[in-house]
């Protein structure tokens, strides 16, 4: 059995400053697809701070993007897309965290999701973030990993 790992993203310009960063993931048999809309600068900064060496362990790249809370600015009531990143060990291993969730307007229990990590090092990470600013200025279809 094959359990290929990809990480591919891509972006739906709005063309207002934001859009729709969807995803398809997998790793180890897991995989899952989904997206959340994003303004445009909040994934340039994320692009930028991929390719930080070495990551800060104050500030490690991640976003989250799905239905804000209308009574608690800032806080998520339903993440449909999230993906963090953050050292493993001292050898410059690293782990994308990858959340997806299905949106549901009616029950939350109703909710698919999956979490997968892909295991990385800096330089593949390096080549996302190049990646993912050219998938942003339009140069590009898809940023894979």
């Amino acid at each position: 059995m094959d359990y290929q790992t990809k990480l591919i993203l891509r972006f739906d310009d709005d063309d207002d400053g934001s859009g729709k960063l969807s995803v398809e993931a997998s790793s180890k048999g897991f995989c899952g697809h989904g997206g959340a809309y994003f303004a445009k600068t909040e994934l340039e900064a994320f692009a930028n701070s991929l390719a930080m060496y070495p990551l800060s362990t104050e500030n490690l790249p991640k976003i989250a993007g799905g239905y804000w809370s209308q009574e608690r600015e800032g806080v998520l009531d339903q993440e449909l897309l999230g993906i963090s990143v953050y050292t493993i060990d001292r050898r410059g291993n690293l782990g994308i965290q990858v959340r997806i969730a299905t949106e549901d307007w009616a029950r939350l229990e109703s909710q698919h999701g999956v979490k997968i990590e892909i295991l990385t090092n800096y330089q593949p990470l390096v080549e996302l973030s190049r990646k993912l600013l050219a998938l942003l200025d339009g140069r590009i279809e898809a940023a894979i990993l």
